[in-house]
């Protein structure tokens, strides 16, 4: 009978434990989403600080949880050698994770990197892809790259109409080179 007790008492202990021990999914991956946040702010004032060794950590630490402004962040650092060995392929990495998750700025320096063949091969199809979808974002960069490469017969076939639409686009947001040359289209 004493052995009955002890067994019943040890499995509602054991049930105590699973059942308070437990947590919700949801709170977990809420908690890992505001850690992922907290990393990043971290990393942008360790890098505006200029300790790029320490800004790299956290933008990893955050990127890894799989924040894409985190993961932007970083390949901007492998990108330009800050904190890290300058590496495009790195780069590139952590570009398409970002850009993925409909990133615009990510999307833009990915396209840069299939445009210049940076740590992937030369695409200009890729590069122009990737423009478009940060262009559609108003990312004026994109737009301006976009444009050019319609204007020039580059990856597209030439389509000017749609060159002068992308340079007013990136214009109208303040990109000082497509002013120019949407004036000189006009």
């Amino acid at each position: 009978m004493k052995n009955n007790i002890f067994t019943y008492f040890w499995l509602f202990c054991v049930f105590l434990f699973v059942l308070i021990g437990c947590t919700n999914p949801v709170d977990t991956e809420s908690s890992l989403l505001e850690k992922s946040k907290i990393y990043n702010q971290k990393g942008l004032h360790a890098r505006q600080s200029g300790e790029m060794n320490e800004a790299v950590t956290l933008f990893q630490k955050a990127a890894e949880i799989e924040n894409p402004n985190a993961q932007y962040n970083l390949g901007t650092m492998y990108q330009f050698g800050h904190g890290v060995p300058q590496n495009y392929g790195e780069a590139a990495k952590w570009f398409k994770k970002a850009a993925a998750n409909g990133l615009p700025g990510a999307q833009y320096s990915l396209g840069y990197l299939y445009y210049y063949g940076k740590g992937v091969f030369r695409e200009n199809i890729k590069a122009i892809e990737w423009f478009r979808k940060a262009a559609d974002q108003n990312n004026a960069d994109a737009q301006f790259k976009l444009a050019q490469m319609l204007q020039y017969d580059i990856g597209v076939h030439k389509d000017l109409v749609q060159a002068k639409k992308w340079y007013k686009r990136a214009a109208d947001l303040g990109h000082e080179e497509a002013k120019g040359i949407y004036l000189l289209m006009k």
